[in-house]
């Protein structure tokens, strides 16, 4: 799967889901500083799935109707590195199917899907 991870995720989880054999770049590698608009964009583009924490993405893909493969928001209390690992690897064991083509919520303890429009 191919993923493209905002810079408020960070570039640890880009290279742990290059560990697990994922396409991943991150926003802070060529784009940092890049607004919202571009990083789903360059997403859209090269058919990536966006990680990020940012749920300012929400409104651009329900309220302004951009174009997104898909997108993992990540809305944790533990914000440690060894925690968005941990779900992370939890959503890729358990909803790899329903990535594409859906909008995910993802917090410690609860995933909801919410199909694209």
């Amino acid at each position: 799967m191919k993923f493209l991870v905002d810079e408020s995720t960070g570039v640890k989880i880009s290279q742990h889901l290059s560990q697990l054999g994922h396409d991943s770049f991150c926003i802070t590698e060529k784009f940092l500083g890049a607004s919202d608009e571009e990083v789903l964009r360059k997403a859209e583009k090269e058919n990536r799935i966006l990680v990020t924490n940012d749920k300012d993405f929400s409104t651009l893909i329900f309220y302004y109707k951009m174009k997104t493969q898909g997108v993992i928001l990540l809305r944790l209390k533990d914000d440690s590195i060894a925690n968005k690992i941990r779900v992370i690897e939890n959503l890729l064991s358990n909803y790899l199917d329903k990535i594409q083509g859906n909008f995910l919520i993802v917090s410690d303890d609860k995933i909801r899907v919410r199909k694209l429009p």
